[in-house]
């Protein structure tokens, strides 16, 4: 506890990164992402509102001028719109004109739910791709052309990068990697180009899994590109495909991180003490989720006022003895704020509350994203 004191108060002298708040309904928010029309969206349970898709207009961005002096943070406030009712998603991408999601087909304590993938709009109406397929953390090529996604079924999770066809089909992809269902395999972001695509994996029931990059093509192995210790989810490829960002908990908050491609470097791009997730990208700033008193709230960062401290807490070199030994004291999904467990056998059994309705981190529209 002492170290943890002195840890805390030497961050706190560091200061905090600047950041602008786009909204303050709170609680539950998840996947964000800025769509190809240059809106951003995401699946939020907000206080006083329905569970759904929602998103902030390309237009309304631009109009919510950022604080004209660099390093300040301020609050200037969205209004949300929510474009569809949904209960529960394992994410959506989109890419040229093209659009893919990953939504329950059921839900049936104690069997869980299944997730699916759909085309369409943002309308109600969306079209089964893969009819009692389980898919997940689909993802899209900047054109739409290529696919990505992790498929589930009773024994195996696999990582399957299939393209679209003329008559816009989607074609057989190659397995890129596979675990078991004690293992891990979440969060796959395509390279605008479509060539690479991140995920993270974690083959078998022990430690916190590593983010690996893969050519879509399946013409090389995959290979690690963030190893060590700490969670290390929800990546996102920059623009130029050079980098991925991704929200890590390797010194005890969630902050975002950068990792070069090419040579591996990560560095440190916020510093917070709440926690940050979901980078999200866009040309004039980096949007995420930060933690409130009230939840989970979409945040802009001015990219001159992002960090870029390089790091290594992610070598092998500072991995425990925990983690050689497959022996790990947490796992990703439930270690800490933000993380409910996202792909656990039956996703998070949710069990009825005081009023009836469904309950728990994982319930649809439960507390945590």
């Amino acid at each position: 506890f002492e170290r943890f004191e002195a840890e805390l108060a030497a961050l706190r002298a560091s200061g905090t990164t600047p950041f602008q708040r786009l909204t303050a309904d709170g609680y539950s928010k998840s996947f964000l992402y800025v769509g190809s029309d240059g809106a951003l969206k995401y699946f939020a349970t907000p206080r006083n509102r329905t569970r759904g898709l929602f998103a902030i207009p390309a237009d309304e961005l631009a109009s919510l001028s950022q604080d004209s002096s660099a390093g300040a943070t301020s609050e200037t406030l969205a209004d949300p719109e929510r474009v569809r009712r949904v209960d529960s998603t394992r994410g959506f991408a989109e890419g040229g004109e093209r659009k893919l999601y990953s939504e329950t087909t059921f839900y049936m304590p104690p069997l869980g739910q299944r997730f699916e993938a759909y085309d369409g709009d943002w309308s109600v109406w969306l079209q089964r791709l893969m009819p009692g397929r389980s898919v997940r953390y689909p993802a899209l090529s900047q054109d739409g052309s290529r696919a990505a996604y992790i498929e589930r079924d009773a024994s195996r999770r696999r990582l399957i990068s299939p393209t679209y066809n003329a008559d816009g089909d989607l074609q057989p992809g190659p397995v890129l990697a596979e675990t078991s269902l004690t293992g891990m395999l979440q969060y796959a972001s395509l390279s605008p180009d479509g060539s690479q695509v991140v995920a993270l994996i974690r083959d078998g029931d022990r430690g916190e899994g590593e983010l690996q990059i893969c050519a879509t093509d399946g013409s090389q192995p995959c290979r690690v590109l963030v190893p060590g210790p700490g969670t290390k989810v929800q990546p996102r490829f920059t623009a130029d495909g050079q980098s991925v960002l991704f929200a890590s908990d390797v010194d005890g908050i969630y902050n975002l991180y950068s990792v070069d491609v090419t040579t591996g470097r990560v560095q440190r791009k916020t510093r917070s003490l709440t926690g940050v997730f979901y980078p999200a990208p866009a040309g004039d700033a980096l949007y995420a989720l930060g933690y409130f008193a009230e939840g989970f709230d979409v945040v802009r960062f001015r990219y001159g006022d992002l960090l870029s401290e390089p790091v290594d807490f992610f070598s092998r070199a500072g991995l425990l003895d925990s983690d050689r030994d497959g022996d790990s004291a947490g796992e990703t999904g439930d270690a800490g704020v933000g993380l409910p467990g996202e792909d656990s056998y039956f996703d998070g059994l949710a069990a009825p509350g005081p009023d009836g309705q469904l309950a728990g981190p994982n319930a649809p529209g439960g507390p945590l994203p």
